[in-house]
């Protein structure tokens, strides 16, 4: 029985811009060299105004947004209301860490609500909880800390945000053989989540400036 470890791959990112937050995340779904899937999806929709980006085994975190959701509708019919962020991300620390030796799964979890506004949350395997203005997660985000931490700042405006998102993911898209396919943008706000999927940006050769390709909605 071959016991080699499969590797796994993905970049998913998640800004705070003014007003809310934005997920920014590719679409490739591999097992080693093997890619299962090019047009998959990597944040699962909690509630109308939270959301989770997975990364790790794509079965053990589906199953997890699968629990968060039923939970949250659960919660609804009892209290006409959804679950807190904070609970959500509480629930998620618990289940990692009492499944931390068997479990191969990372989550972001990030929404908007009336008291804290926008709120970006990393948990960890072992059940760590990070607050940040700005998360990264996957194999292809060891080529963005460098990128984020020269452009990121606070209070930036949606546009200069979404444009941040395509151009580091365009790269991690380049340099990651794990992470491919399109580029999904996930805007949430006060007024719910938005989705958008666009193309990578192309790089001009012999240069480290890109251009825009075409962008598609989905």
């Amino acid at each position: 029985m071959n016991k080699t470890p499969y590797l796994l791959g993905t970049t998913l990112v998640v800004l705070k811009y003014d007003n809310g937050i934005m997920i920014g995340t590719d679409s490739q779904t591999s097992s080693g060299d093997l890619i299962i899937n090019r047009a998959a999806s990597k944040v699962t929709i909690v509630s109308e105004k939270t959301a989770i980006c997975r990364s790790g085994s794509s079965s053990d975190s589906q199953y997890m947004g699968n629990l968060l959701k039923n939970l949250n509708y659960q919660y609804f019919l009892e209290r006409k209301k959804n679950l807190k962020i904070r609970s959500i991300v509480q629930i998620i620390r618990n289940i990692c860490y009492r499944e931390k030796k068997i479990s191969n799964y990372g989550f972001i979890c990030c929404g908007w609500d009336s008291v804290h506004g926008g709120q970006i949350y990393s948990i960890t395997q072992g059940g760590s909880i990070i607050r940040q203005n700005f998360a990264l997660s996957g194999s292809g985000s060891i080529f963005l800390n460098s990128y984020l931490d020269s452009f990121f700042v606070d209070k930036l405006n949606k546009e200069i945000c979404r444009n941040i998102l395509l151009k580091a993911l365009s790269f991690a898209v380049y340099k990651d053989s794990n992470s491919g396919g399109i580029i999904r943008i996930c805007d949430i706000s006060r007024n719910g989540i938005k989705k958008q999927s666009y193309f990578p940006y192309l790089r001009i050769k012999n240069t480290f400036d890109i251009k825009v390709s075409k962008s598609i909605l989905i």
